[in-house]
């Protein structure tokens, strides 16, 4: 009984837990299911009511969508008035795309702030063409996720005042075009504080606005922008814009950007950025009330057409496009037309009209401009001087933009006035030089070319935080005498290209790059220092330059102390060439010169001649990684030299001796007992080195893809040669001693021992030695092998001339390329060919370096043989007189020529004679 009853009071509890769960959720998913969005037309009234609920009607209601409200457009274009219920606050649409388009009867938008759009994406043509709506109060409105606001209110004419919520455009926005396009009534509009940031197209925004007359822009933040066309097109009330929020980097088209503003009496465009602008055509046509307008920032390097762009500017006296440069200008047509005031346009040489190919008009009607005649009014009078209708720009100066760290350098008609305006000046020192640490980054503007000032000294020096460049090659330093310090201290800068500069002038160049930490490429090619008298320090702890290449440096002019620690802590060169420096000033001090170059591993100061020097003074102190330094017999001191910490720590350094810690000044600064080496010839690109009192060079491998050059005959330890060679014979001629019978080499030499008329004989070098620039024959010793390789004889010589003879049949032989003459022979697929029978196939013959060829004697016989078989005669084809004799009484033995060619007897020269199973070579002399 009681487990009966227990078990009815569980089944009774579950159950009555079901059904309550049942009422609760009912109500949940009635709403899910059936609540939404819809419009009801009220056809007396005239009135659509939009609801959030479950009471839609079948037929009768319209479900609110991507659509327009109510999608029949003759009922649409009835509609007086639109209400949102109380209920559709609770709704969350999407998309309010086109949804009051059209609603041409619409008056009154009754509690629009029940439209919540948090989460609304498009706005495309919301409210367009509502031509009898007259106000609107979006300031209820979140456009935080509105992507596009395109054509939004265009067309409605009638529409006076817009309610707007702070930052209106959104961070979301990429589209504003024709938003408010053909608002012909609006009379005022609050956009400050807007971010469009990521909106790239703001073309014919406020086109039509002719009524417009206060537009707050202030704070209106752009960034992506590339087309601005028709934007404030026949705004026909505005008088005055700000526009400094605006970003134009990356804006392509201007067009028509301010045409028919007919009462705008002053524009700054100071702040914009052109760069990228290829279109201005119309830019300010129909200004008739403009009087000023600044373009002091404009970039045009890639601008394209200017047609009618300042066409009727009826008002305007000076224009100045001195920022202006033009040299992909293609279409100036009326450019200028009907400026009837216009006295002076100001220009500078970068602008130019090489590629314009449509220019006519560009001047009609310009009648106060200077030399102006009603017969010349096309492009063609678009310069200045002589009968040209533009004026030369001649004032420079600086504007420093601390908001940005901007330093830039203008030239333009004159000079504007403020407190961030600075002129240039002719000391030591500018005005610019208070914000140094301030600045970031400097730029030229095109402009700025014109100017020829005579000092660059310290322009820049203590910007420590300078990180780019711009324009530098619009600096013009054709006239520049001192660029001391010019850089000094700019420890952010990596990169700096000056190859434009003009250094003719220059006289000093002290400390030009010192403290230039970060300096890494650095490009000077152009640098003429012919006039350069101080270049003290002018590397000094730029210890992140890798290389610099300085064999174009002319130092003859330098004074004696004006090389002094030049290259102090640059603590990355891996490679300097100062290879044409001269350092014979008397009393020359050289102080510090490579201090702290402590990753260089050679230094060719062939060219230093030091006898006159009177201080070496830590010279190379601190060049731990220093293998070697080059020299000549010109680097030499005199007694009494200060020389004091010359080598210290240059413990890799080596030349006839190592180096020893505490042997460090002058006296160790030479090739036959000290650390030095010195320079006897040229290995391709590498420096040939020899020490000791009778020079010896330590190691001499040479091949075909290196020029050798040798100065003077040395010793050298070690010497090879290695090339590929096809063919079973070459010709050889290497400036190092050989052993013919060593095992090392992996081919036989032969000298010349006669020419025949088609053949010439060689004789086997079998001991002895190969002399040093002595010309041979080779024969690989392996048939199968593809290259040689030959080395010296122990304490072998090394020569910088070939031994060649001088008179009859001889082998010549060459260690550079070289042409041959026509009665010349050079070896090729086994034979010696005469140069002239390749001719006029060939323009001539070429021999490469190390070979070696016949030059025959003068008017012998066989110069005009077209090749020369090769044999040798050595003891395997010798035989004796008597063998001859009997061979000539044999009736079996058959007799040829060295071309194979049966003969009947013997002849002078090479025979073959074959006997049975056995071939010999034969020599008949």
């Amino acid at each position: 009984m009681i487990k009966k009853m227990t078990q009815y009071l569980l089944q009774r509890r579950c159950a009555l837990s079901l059904l309550l769960m049942l009422m609760l959720l009912q109500p949940v998913m009635a709403q899910i299911q059936t609540r939404e969005m819809y419009a009801r037309l009220d056809r007396e009234t005239q009135t659509l009511t939009l609801y959030y609920d479950t009471n839609f009607r079948v037929g009768e209601d319209q479900a609110v969508s991507y659509n327009p409200l109510w999608m029949l457009v003759d009922e649409r274009k009835k509609i007086k008035t639109v209400v949102f219920d109380e209920s559709f606050k609770d709704a969350r649409p999407k998309y309010c795309v086109t949804w009051f388009w059209l609603f041409e009867a619409l008056t009154t938008i009754e509690h629009l702030d029940y439209l919540n759009t948090s989460e609304v994406d498009d706005m495309r043509s919301m409210f367009s063409n509502c031509t009898r709506l007259e106000t609107l109060d979006l300031s209820s409105f979140n456009t935080e996720k509105v992507t596009s606001m395109q054509t939004m209110f265009e067309g409605s004419t009638n529409l006076r005042t817009i309610k707007l919520p702070k930052g209106f455009i959104g961070s979301s926005v990429t589209d504003l075009n024709g938003m408010f396009r053909g608002c012909a009534s609006l009379t005022e509009l609050d956009l400050s504080g807007s971010n469009a940031e990521k909106v790239k197209n703001m073309g014919s925004m406020f086109y039509g606005c002719v009524a417009l007359s206060n537009l707050n822009l202030s704070g209106f933040k752009t960034g992506s922008l590339t087309d601005m066309r028709y934007l404030f097109s026949s705004c026909q009330s505005l008088e005055s814009l700000d526009l400094s929020g605006f970003n134009t980097e990356n804006v392509t088209s201007m067009v028509a950007m301010f045409s028919q503003c007919t009462s705008l009496r002053s524009l700054d465009l100071s702040s914009f950025n052109t760069s990228k602008v290829i279109g201005m055509n119309l830019m300010f046509y129909n200004c008739t009330n403009l009087e000023s307008i600044d373009l002091s920032s404009f970039e045009t390097e890639n601008l394209q057409q200017m047609p009618h762009m300042f066409y009727s500017c009826t008002k305007l006296e000076t224009l100045d496009l001195s920022s202006f440069a033009t040299p992909n200008m293609t279409s100036m047509l009326s450019a200028f037309q009907n400026c009837k005031n216009l006295k002076t346009i100001y220009v500078t040489s970068a602008f130019t009209t090489d590629k314009v190919t449509e220019g006519p008009f560009a001047f009609a009607g310009c009648a106060n401009l200077p030399n102006y005649t009603t017969d010349k009014t096309g492009v063609e009078m678009a310069h200045t001087g002589e009968g040209g209708y533009l004026t030369a720009a001649t004032a420079s100066w600086v504007r420093w933009d601390a908001p940005t760290g901007t330093l830039s350098f203008h030239r333009s008609g004159t000079k504007p006035a403020g407190d961030n305006i600075y002129e240039l000046q002719y000391g030591n020192r500018q005005d610019w030089n208070d914000h140094a640490a301030e600045i970031k980054k400097i730029v030229f503007k095109a402009g700025f070319r014109d100017e020829t000032h005579t000092t660059c000294s310290k322009w820049f020096s203590g910007c420590t935080n300078l990180t780019s460049i711009e324009g530098i090659e619009n600096l013009n330093t054709s006239n520049v005498k001192n660029m001391s310090e010019m850089f000094g201290q700019c420890s952010n800068l990596e990169t700096l290209d000056l190859s434009h500069f003009n250094t003719e002038n220059v006289g000093n160049m002290s400390n030009m790059f010192k403290g230039c930490t970060k300096l890494h490429d650095l490009n000077i090619s152009s640098f003429n220092t012919e006039n350069v008298t101080n270049m003290y320090g002018m590397f000094d702890g730029c210890s992140s330059l890798e290389t610099l290449d300085l064999s174009h440096f002319n130092t003859r002019y330098v004074r004696n102390d004006g090389m002094n620690y030049m290259f102090n802590g640059c603590s990355s060169l891996s490679s300097l060439d100062v290879s044409n420096f001269t350092t014979d000033k008397p009393s020359m001090h050289l102080d510090g010169l490579f201090k702290g170059c402590s990753s260089l591993q050679t230094l060719d100061l062939s060219s230093f001649s030091t006898g006159g020097a009177s201080s070496v003074t830590n010279m190379f102190d601190g060049c731990s990684a220093l293998r070697t330094i080059y020299v000549s017999d010109l680097f030499t001191f005199k007694y009494g030299v200060s020389s004091s910490n010359m080598f210290r720590d240059c413990e890799n350094l080596k030349g006839a001796n190592d180096f020893i810690h505490q042997n460090k000044d002058s006296k160790y600064a030479n090739y036959v007992s000290g650390y030095l080496t010195k320079k006897v010839g040229t290995n391709g690109n590498e420096i040939i080195g020899a020490t000791g009192y009778t020079l010896t060079i330590d190691a001499l491998p040479l091949d075909d893809s290196k020029a050798y050059t040798l100065y003077e005959d040395c010793n050298v330890t070690s010497a090879s040669y290695a090339r590929a060679m096809k063919s079973e014979w070459g010709t050889l001629c290497l400036p190092f001693t050989i052993d013919p019978t060593s095992e090392a080499n992996t081919c036989n030499f032969y000298t010349l021992q006669n020419i025949g008329n088609e053949s010439v004989v060689l004789k086997l070098i079998e001991n002895g030695t190969v002399e040093a620039g002595q010309p041979v024959v080779i024969r690989k010793k392996d048939n199968t092998q593809t290259d040689i390789l030959i080395n010296n004889v122990e304490n072998a010589q090394a020569v910088k001339e070939p031994k060649n003879t001088n008179t009859g049949n001889r082998l010549m032989g060459t260690f550079t390329n070289m042409e041959l003459a026509d009665d010349c022979y050079f070896i090729a697929n086994n034979q010696f060919r005469l140069v002239s029978n390749y001719k006029p196939a060939a323009s001539g013959v070429k021999l490469a370096a190390f070979r070696a060829y016949i030059q025959p004697q003068e008017q012998a016989d066989v110069k005009n043989a077209p090749s020369l078989n090769i044999s040798v005669n050595d003891k395997t084809t010798g035989i004796e007189n008597t063998n001859v004799l009997d061979l000539l009484n044999d009736a079996e033995a058959e007799y040829y020529d060295v071309n194979g060619r049966r003969i009947q007897n013997l002849q002078k020269g090479i025979n073959i004679v074959k006997k049975g199973n056995k071939t010999m070579k034969i020599v008949c002399r």
